[in-house]
């Protein structure tokens, strides 16, 4: 599954709302292994996310800055 978010997001270029990501890598957005997967790449500093400034709004995730794919 993250190597599927990887690509996703190096085929796209920018960032990626959460929701709009899942779409991409075909999974449910609020399944277990799609957010495992998430976590995974941010704490191996594969990904980066931008908190959203409000509640209710997404969270964007991109590659973190020296990712190669």
């Amino acid at each position: 599954m993250l190597a599927r978010i990887i690509t996703a997001l190096a085929e796209d270029g920018g960032p990626l709302a959460r929701q709009v990501l899942a779409l991409r890598v075909d999974a449910d957005p609020k399944g277990g292994t799609y957010s495992r997967a998430l976590n995974l790449g941010w704490h191996r500093n594969l990904l980066a996310k931008t908190e959203p400034e409000r509640r209710g709004e997404p969270v964007f995730y991109s590659l973190a800055e020296g990712v190669q794919t």
